[in-house]
């Protein structure tokens, strides 16, 4: 599941570094994304260019322990993230993706689920 999108690379160069072989390396000038993925039963945050996103045709509903504070259900399924009704609940909000994007993340490699549902 997408949750943020950067236009292109925004990570420091010690990340982009652990990024497997330099020769596979994705370009920095192409959008990349922050997105919840699982890798069996184990939730984590990974950050993949675009050509890296595969499409979640599992079926399955997704679990990260975050879910349910930045989104919330419609009726089709969807998520949207949780409407902030106040400006302190937009700061929170703010910090709360400024956390996660300091969660440790798996080695960005291609990951086989997570993509948007």
């Amino acid at each position: 599941m997408v949750f943020e999108v950067d236009p292109q690379f925004a990570e420091d160069e010690v990340s982009y570094e652990t990024i497997g072989p330099i020769e596979g390396r994705p370009r920095k000038d192409q959008p990349f994304y922050y997105l919840f993925a699982e890798s069996g039963r184990t939730p984590y945050i990974a950050y993949v260019s675009e050509p890296n996103l595969l499409a979640d045709t599992t079926g399955e509903p997704v679990s990260p322990p975050q879910l349910d504070d930045m989104f919330e259900r419609d009726e089709s399924g969807s998520y949207r993230w949780r409407p902030a009704k106040t400006e302190l609940a937009s700061v929170a909000r703010l910090l709360q993706i400024a956390a996660i994007r300091s969660l440790p993340r798996a080695p960005s490699t291609s990951p086989r689920s997570g993509t948007a549902r």
